[in-house]
């Protein structure tokens, strides 16, 4: 298993028999998901685990569905039961990457709709933007570039200021029910964070999709514009999204600008 168990777990192999053997994980309110290529596997009549986990038909070689697209990490374990030879969440973006925007604003799913508020809010602004695995972040005036990743441009701006870059490091902030599952960088407990990272998520969120709807900019699929009460709907689903937890890739740079010639 992982070292980190998030709040919604899915595994690939459909027994439920390691989650018996787990209970610190069974008893901590954990939603556990598993999936198998066959239907053939799952259990069948009344067995007493059977109602600890949710079975559904997936191949695990193929992207999860639009409606749990991002809602859990996959975890697939070897035949061992221990060895993890296989994840189905994505990394977080190397420093440096040019990003495919548009990749990740694409589909139904809540964690699409985060990042298409956030991201094409900042484009319209004409903001740099950088991909994190649930939002896209707010930063400097872009600089001639089409490719928006403040992650590819930071660097080079920080060097060309001039700034002599002392140090760089890259963290996932958990938000939700995550700080509770998740440590902090440095391995400290964040439990107490809960409330106030939903507050300021919803706060954003709330700001964002405000002054867009006020724009004309909030719209649905098919170009309808969305009204205040609409708007309440949307918020209370992306609420609840990070209520569930999400992870924010957050960044810290040292800096410091070199003194010049004389003084």
């Amino acid at each position: 298993m992982a070292t980190l168990v998030p709040n919604r777990m899915c595994g690939s192999g459909s027994h439920p028999e390691w989650v018996n053997n787990y209970p610190e994980v069974r008893d901590r309110g954990v939603h556990v998901f598993a999936c198998d290529i066959s239907v053939g596997k799952f259990p069948q009549g009344d067995k007493p685990d059977v109602d600890k986990v949710a079975f559904f038909q997936h191949d695990v070689t193929k992207p999860f569905p639009d409606d749990i697209l991002g809602t859990f990490g996959l975890r697939v374990l070897g035949a061992d039961g221990t060895s993890l030879v296989f994840t189905h969440e994505n990394p977080p973006p190397l420093e440096g990457q040019e990003l495919d925007i548009v990749a990740y604003t694409q589909g139904k799913s809540t964690l699409a709709t985060i990042n298409r508020i956030c991201s094409c809010w900042a484009i319209r602004q004409g903001l740099v933007v950088g991909y994190a695995r649930t939002s896209i972040y707010l930063s400097v005036p872009r600089r001639g570039s089409s490719d928006h990743s403040l992650s590819y441009h930071l660097r080079k701006m920080l060097q060309d200021a001039p700034f002599q870059i002392l140090s760089s490091t890259r963290a996932l902030a958990p938000h939700g029910e995550y700080c509770a599952s998740h440590k902090g960088p440095n391995g400290t407990s964040i439990s107490g964070y809960t409330a106030f990272s939903l507050q300021n998520f919803s706060q954003v969120t709330n700001v964002l999709t405000s002054a867009m709807m006020e724009a004309g900019g909030l719209e649905f699929g098919d170009g309808t514009r969305s009204d205040e009460d609409e708007r309440q709907v949307l918020m209370k689903e992306l609420r609840d999204f990070a209520k569930g937890g999400v992870l924010l890739l957050m960044f810290e740079w040292v800096v410091l600008r070199p003194r010049p010639l004389g003084y």
